[in-house]
């Protein structure tokens, strides 16, 4: 294995700016990290829930890189109680799909998470690779002028931001 770090020095047409470092060379902490032939390039969890919030259907798409072929194992735990809400195993070529039953939504007052740990393992003597990210289930939407947040209508209070608004944008009229 080999590093290689290109470092050219920053020229100034008018000469050095105040307030500027120019030093040539790695001015930044550098790591190395060590990964398998083939390991986890990214994972993307995406779930939609039924009408009653009582299913979840989830999606998982893995993105492998390097040339081997395996299996991913897949498990989602509730983070405070360490109970199981899924565990599979699958082929890491097509996204994953599931169905949680009575999902732990996800709100302000009870901020339900969930730890998504997905493991490659690879063919028999192939190093294996692991993701772990935390993930919750909920339903967001806007009814006219109202927000909800699974099902329920929220109030919210101190926004600053007006992105959210279709047709003016970033500038609400005064009324």
């Amino acid at each position: 294995n080999s590093v290689a770090a290109k470092v050219r020095d920053i020229t100034e047409d008018f000469g050095p700016t105040p307030g500027r470092y120019f030093e040539g060379g790695l001015v930044r902490e550098l790591y190395l990290e060590r990964r398998p032939a083939t390991f986890i390039e990214s994972v993307a969890f995406r779930t939609e829930l039924g009408k009653d919030f009582a299913t979840a259907h989830c999606e998982v798409e893995i993105v492998l890189d390097g040339p081997g072929l395996g299996v991913v194992h897949l498990s989602l735990r509730a983070r405070d109680t360490g109970e199981v809400a899924a565990s599979l195993s699958a082929d890491p070529r097509e996204p994953v799909r599931f169905t949680v039953a009575r999902p732990r939504l996800w709100s302000p007052e009870r901020p339900d998470l969930y730890t998504l740990s997905v493991t490659f393992t690879g063919e028999e003597g192939a190093e294996a690779d692991s993701y772990e990210e935390m993930v919750g289930f909920r339903a967001i939407e806007i009814r006219g002028q109202d927000f909800y947040l699974n099902g329920k209508r929220l109030l919210l209070k101190g926004v600053c931001r007006h992105e959210f608004a279709a047709e003016p944008g970033f500038a609400v009229p005064y009324d």
